[in-house]
C-alpha cells in the first residue's frame, strides 16, 4: 500500500484520495496534530507533515507520548479497508512515527531553489564584491535549528570583510523580493530562511558538502 497523495510544493497544496490516510490523518488531527499529510514508502516508519515548525515541536511531543497508539491506530484503519502491510507490527519500532516536518518550510525551500538563478543574476549586477558561489541549502538539526536559505560564498576573508551591514540589508532585500513575487504558498516570510556568509579559503572543506546540497 502507498499514498495516493498529489502534493504541489510550488503552490502549497495537497490532494489525498487513499481512504487509509483520509482516516488516519483525521485521527492524527483528534490528537492534536495540525496535520497536512502522511507519506509512507510501503515500509516501516512513517512520514508526517504538519504545517509550521510550532506544530512540527507540538506533534512531536503527542507521537512521544502516543508512538505506539498511534502505529496501531495506523494498522488497525489499514485492515478495516482490507490493506496489508509489507512489514509485520513487531517490526515497528516506537520511534518510527517521529519524522515528523514542517509543510510549510519544505515550500519555503522549493522556493528558495527555484529563485536562486534570479538571485545570482540580481547579486552580480548590484553588488560591488560579488560572492565566488551561492549554495541553497535545506532545513536541519533539532526541530529546525537551522532554516532554509543560501550560503554566500566569497573569495577570500578580504571581500568578506568588504561585506558590511548596508550591504548585508541591501543583500536581505534583492532576496526578501525575490522569494515574495516568486511565492504562491501564502507561507514564506522573511523570518523563516537564513542567509550566511562564508569565504572559499577559510571554508575550503567545506564547499564540497555546499554543493552537494545545492
Amino acid at each position: 500500500m502507498s499514498n495516493k497523495t498529489i502534493i504541489n510544493w510550488e503552490n502549497g497544496t495537497v490532494e489525498e484520495s487513499e481512504p487509509v490516510f483520509i482516516d488516519f490523518n483525521n485521527y492524527l488531527k483528534k490528537l492534536g496534530f495540525n496535520i497536512v499529510f502522511t507519506d509512507f514508502p510501503n515500509t516501516n516508519y512513517l512520514s508526517i507533515y504538519v504545517h509550521s515548525i510550532e506544530d512540527v515541536k507540538n506533534a512531536k511531543k503527542i507521537s512521544f507520548e502516543k508512538s505506539s497508539e498511534i502505529i496501531d491506530t495506523f494498522f488497525s484503519i489499514s485492515k478495516k479497508y482490507g490493506q496489508t502491510l509489507k512489514y509485520a507490527r513487531t517490526e515497528w519500532e516506537d520511534n518510527n512515527v517521529n519524522n515528523i516536518y514542517s509543510f510549510e518550510i519544505s515550500c519555503i525551500t522549493t522556493i528558495i531553489r527555484e529563485s536562486k538563478p534570479k538571485f545570482v543574476k540580481e547579486l552580480k549586477t548590484q553588488l560591488a564584491t560579488k560572492p565566488m558561489y551561492v549554495f541553497c541549502h535545506s532545513a536541519g538539526g533539532e526541530e529546525y535549528s537551522n532554516l532554509p536559505g543560501y550560503y554566500l560564498v566569497f573569495a577570500d576573508p578580504e571581500d568578506l570583510a568588504k561585506i558590511d551591514k548596508d550591504t548585508k540589508n541591501k543583500i536581505d532585500d534583492i532576496c526578501n523580493r525575490l522569494l515574495i513575487q516568486n511565492d504562491k504558498t501564502g507561507f514564506y516570510s522573511r523570518n523563516k530562511i537564513d542567509i550566511s556568509y562564508w569565504d572559499a579559503i577559510t571554508q575550503s572543506k567545506s564547499l564540497y558538502g555546499m554543493s552537494r546540497e545545492d
